[in-house]
């Protein structure tokens, strides 16, 4: 096996050598008798830019996330196969001129419905999204406000006044008609959607659905 280093950013000379040279390798080494077994090296960007080097199998990612590398010339059409999920635990109002959270970061300029959602910076939430990101709440966008804790976030619930306790809360993937994108999350942290989504680990619970809708 082997990795296409610059396949993501399109089709270009060096993946072609690269190809070729791997190719070059394991002729070499059948000619010596040597059983190398499967044979592969393509990627998600290879595996839809390349279908002539898909050799014996393809190794894919992103793609199996519902990542289309931005490089492929004709996009395939991708369903998210994965969602990030919590829920509102806790709603009130806040005043106008008040302020919550580490760093009273956040400043209420009207009278604001604040939710609270478990999920913070140990659950892979960066605090790096910090003014910029949003949450899927009743299939409308709010934003997250305020300092992102250590276990916890708040949202912006004003323009979704039915919301309450219990609501799904979705950070990525669909919600209704609304998405949220882990190329947006990785768009915030100046990183690739496959490291915004990485980042999401450990004490978050997996749930597997099969032939079922998220």
């Amino acid at each position: 096996m082997s990795h296409f280093a610059v396949a993501d950013e399109g089709r270009n000379g060096y993946t072609e050598r690269q190809f070729e040279r791997f190719s070059r390798v394991l002729r070499a080494l059948e000619a010596k008798g040597i059983n190398i077994g499967m044979r592969h090296i393509c990627n998600s960007s290879g595996t839809l830019l390349y279908p002539r080097m898909h050799m014996d199998a393809v190794r894919v990612g992103k793609i199996l996330y519902g990542f289309c590398p931005k490089t492929v010339e004709s996009p395939v059409e991708l369903k998210c196969s994965f969602k990030i999920r919590s829920e509102i635990t806790s709603i009130r109002m806040a005043s106008i001129g008040e302020s919550f959270g580490y760093g009273l970061r956040y400043v209420c300029r009207d009278d604001d419905l604040i939710a609270v959602v478990p999920i913070g910076y140990a659950d892979g939430y960066s605090r790096m999204y910090m003014g910029k990101s949003c949450a899927l709440v009743r299939g409308r966008r709010v934003p997250v406000v305020g300092s992102i804790c250590c276990d916890q976030i708040f949202l912006k619930v004003t323009d979704v006044p039915d919301a309450a306790v219990g609501d799904e809360v979705v950070l990525a993937g669909r919600q209704d008609d609304e998405e949220i994108l882990a190329e947006e999350l990785g768009g915030y942290l100046g990183t690739s959607a496959c490291e915004a989504f990485n980042m999401f680990r450990g004490r978050i619970p997996r749930l597997y659905n099969i032939d079922k809708e998220l």
